[in-house]
């Protein structure tokens, strides 16, 4: 069973159907006046913590798919980031803090998201939630179902996940703190981004249909290889 999926067992039908047409509301506010407001965009925030019903989550990030780069903060300090991220993450590393992996349908949200959305940069909010939940995850969950859930995304997201996750293996702490850290250093430093690197490096990374079976096994090599030290 998908360890994520307990809020919504707590909820009856008549109930999250209410839940959900109120957050549908909020969703169409927000999009209508609220993306100009501060406090707003922390607000909508909430509904993408791991304990929310996935459901819900779902139904937020769909509804706010054009404008999920303004649940960023213009001038937002990183201790303010890194708190909101945090708020929303349920551990570290899985195999290294004994938390639970997240579900396979909140992670599936995160990965849609990033396939459809096309104004996000590596500095949003959104962004860099999403990297936080599937690179803690990538080496916990399924093999295959991980490269299912990733195929698609750009040959950069898939870097950067994929690097994260060899950065928060090589701390060893695998507290939620020093993986969020790790997340916000990633993708706030210009020179780690995929279109920086060299073009060996860009051609040996490209996520398309014809290289992701060699792109995905030079991922897990990197990975299995952090692990071995």
């Amino acid at each position: 069973t998908d360890p994520s999926l307990a809020t919504e067992k707590l909820l009856l039908d008549d109930e999250m159907r209410a839940l959900d047409d109120f957050v549908g509301d909020l969703c169409e506010s927000f999009i209508e006046y609220g993306g100009q407001y501060v406090f707003c965009a922390r607000f909508m925030r909430f509904f993408f913590r791991h304990d929310f019903p996935t459901k819900i989550t779902k139904s937020v990030a769909e509804k706010l798919l054009p404008i999920l780069n303004l649940l960023s903060v213009e001038d937002e300090t990183r201790d303010s980031l890194q708190l909101s991220l945090l708020q929303s993450m349920k551990g570290g590393l899985p195999s290294m803090d004994s938390s639970s992996r997240d579900s396979s349908a909140l992670l599936d949200i995160f990965a849609a998201a990033l396939k459809k959305v096309n104004k996000l940069n590596r500095q949003d909010y959104f962004y860099m939630l999403s990297i936080s939940f599937l690179s803690r995850n990538m080496e916990s969950c399924g093999l295959e179902a991980t490269k299912k859930r990733l195929s698609g995304v750009t040959s950069a997201i898939f870097y950067d996940v994929v690097l994260t996750s060899k950065q928060l293996l090589c701390d060893k702490s695998g507290t939620k703190e020093s993986m969020v850290g790790r997340v916000i250093e990633r993708c706030l430093d210009y020179s780690a981004n995929f279109q920086m690197q060299d073009k060996e490096t860009q051609k040996l990374w490209q996520w398309t249909p014809s290289n992701e079976s060699a792109t995905w096994k030079m991922a897990l090599d990197l990975l299995d290889c952090v692990k071995d030290d």
